[in-house]
């Protein structure tokens, strides 16, 4: 339902944009349907300026997981709270997402959960486990994850590596909808599991 929200939100104006530029965006503000902000975002996008471009996409970022799905993850997390239902799901979504984009870590490996003992001899044991120590419904969470890992990976790709992004674009919304179903990436989830356990003796 969140992808399906993202998609209804945004989709008009990328296809206003792509075939009548600012001038759909503009017509979608006087209809009443966006904010002077998210015009903004368009014409900063318009500029073909790397630093505007950047600026523009992450208020519709911003817009997507504030506006869009905020009040829904709120939502997910607060059902049944009483006996943690819904926080149960929020967390396991977490522990389960893993982006599209190549180099920026899983949801789970963005704030790992660390556990120090000392030992019987003195030293200092510290293990880094693949166990997320956040939940993503929290947008100011969430958010941190989007502006410093997200966003600069994607921004890095767009200017160093068009033909990888362009192949990405070309993937069939279901087809990448589906890959993401963490039941097709159990094998994935555990190797990269594996990977991030880390322990440090000192």
């Amino acid at each position: 339902m969140m992808q399906k929200a993202i998609f209804s939100d945004l989709m008009p104006l990328h296809y206003g944009y792509v075939h009548d530029g600012l001038a759909a965006v503009r017509d979608f503000r006087s209809a009443g349907l966006i904010d002077d902000e998210i015009v903004t975002a368009w014409t900063n996008i318009a500029s073909g300026k790397k630093n505007l471009i950047a600026t523009g996409n992450a208020t519709l970022l911003h817009r997507e997981q504030y506006d869009v799905v905020g009040w829904q993850f709120d939502n997910v997390r607060a059902y049944r709270q009483a006996d943690g239902i819904g926080a149960a799901l929020t967390y396991a979504m977490t522990l389960a997402g893993s982006p599209s984009i190549a180099g920026v870590p899983a949801l789970r490996n963005f704030i790992p959960f660390h556990v120090t003992r000392r030992l019987a001899d003195g030293r200092t044991v510290d293990i880094k486990t693949p166990i997320p120590n956040w939940d993503c419904s929290y947008f100011n969470l969430r958010w941190k994850y989007v502006t410093t890992e997200l966003l600069p990976r994607y921004q890095a790709m767009v200017e160093h590596d068009w033909n990888a992004t362009v192949e990405r674009m070309r993937v069939p919304y279901e087809q990448q909808f589906e890959s993401h179903r963490p039941i097709y990436n159990l094998p994935k989830i555990l190797g990269d599991a594996l990977a991030n356990t880390v322990v440090t003796v000192r």
